[in-house]
Formats: C-alpha cells, sequence, structure tokens
C-alpha cells in the first residue's frame, strides 16, 4: 500500500507541469477503458472503481465503486493511478 509506494497520502500532492500532464493521460486512458482503476487519494488511500466522467467544471473525478458507491474525488487530490490487474 502506500508503504510500497513511499507515499504520505495524508499530505496534498505537489506536482510540476509534466507530472499533471502525466496524471491526465493516465486518467483518461483508465476513463476510456471503462475498467476497473485504483487511485491513490489525498486522506482517504487507496480507492477502486471504474471512472463514470471527469468533470472538467469542477475539476472533479466521478469514480463509481461497488461497495461505497460515488466518489466525486478533486483531481489534484489524487496520487497515483494504477490498473489493478497490471
Amino acid at each position: 500500500m502506500t508503504a510500497d509506494l513511499n507515499l504520505k497520502y495524508y499530505d496534498l500532492p505537489n506536482y510540476d507541469e509534466f507530472a499533471l500532464q502525466e496524471l491526465g493521460e493516465s486518467l483518461e486512458a483508465a476513463a476510456s477503458s471503462k475498467r476497473p482503476t485504483t487511485l491513490m487519494v489525498f486522506k482517504i488511500g487507496e480507492v477502486t472503481g471504474v471512472i463514470e466522467k471527469m468533470d472538467a467544471t469542477t475539476r472533479k473525478i466521478h469514480l463509481q465503486t461497488e461497495e461505497q458507491g460515488l466518489f466525486k474525488i478533486p483531481f489534484l487530490e489524487i496520487w497515483s493511478v494504477e490498473d489493478p490487474a497490471s
């Protein structure tokens, strides 16, 4: 989990321009695949679900999980994007 990634998910992520672009591309790929995706999120930790929508107006990702319902996660609070199948 976080120990493996060496992340402190209780600290708000700080991105440079390249990291933001890379994160955006990963989120777009996950959203278009409609496959379950694991996000590492600020103050939440790991959340796995399908990205239903990427709302540019509110800058939130709508992630539908099986057990916990819909999460609306601010883009800048996402640490990483992973495909759990890989």
